[in-house]
């Protein structure tokens, strides 16, 4: 089965996904990256306060297939941190409620956009109409998570709708010191 972060590693070069798949030694983190995991964690820790009562399934089992997720999703609870999984394929969904009948999952992502070329329709496209190479993975990821979550057995859904949220420059807050 193919993992969200190996289908990340395959699309440049498929040999390096064996190469991840073999046993060895772990490296330790470098400062960088424990940085870049605890600024990323902020952006979650807000995001969280947008579903009230969000059950975070992401220190429970995270090696197998959440039916906890899918319960309570069938319950009207939103959840963070579920992984879903079809025949071939594994994400972990950063958000994800169910309202009627349809799904609805978030994506935290850290990178900020500007409001006045999110206006002008050129955040996620160049002029010349092609995606920017910055949120090409952050996209295909999201439709890996689609493609996923479209043959899901044991949810009644009909439509999975993605959403991405992420820090907007120029926008006003209401929450004073936000940007803290």
């Amino acid at each position: 089965m193919l993992k969200e972060h190996e289908f990340r590693i395959g699309r440049n070069c498929v040999a390096a996904v064996n190469l991840i798949r073999q046993p060895g030694e772990r490296k330790a983190p470098d400062a960088f990256d424990v940085w870049t995991r605890a600024e990323t964690g902020r952006v979650k820790a807000l995001a969280a306060q947008f579903f009230p009562g969000v059950v975070d399934l992401s220190g429970r089992n995270s090696k197998c297939v959440s039916d906890l997720g899918r319960t309570l999703l069938a319950a009207g609870t939103p959840v963070a941190g579920a992984r879903f999984a079809n025949n071939t394929a594994s994400c972990v969904v950063d958000f994800a409620c169910l309202t009627g009948t349809t799904l609805r999952i978030y994506q935290v992502i850290p990178k900020s956009i500007d409001l006045d070329r999110y206006r002008n329709g050129l955040e996620f496209t160049s002029q010349h109409g092609g995606l920017r190479a910055e949120w090409r993975d952050h996209l295909q990821t999201m439709a890996l998570r689609l493609w996923i979550l479209e043959i899901q057995p044991g949810l009644k859904f009909d439509r999975v709708l993605p959403f991405f949220i992420l820090p907007i420059n120029g926008a006003v807050s209401k929450i004073e010191g936000l940007h803290g």
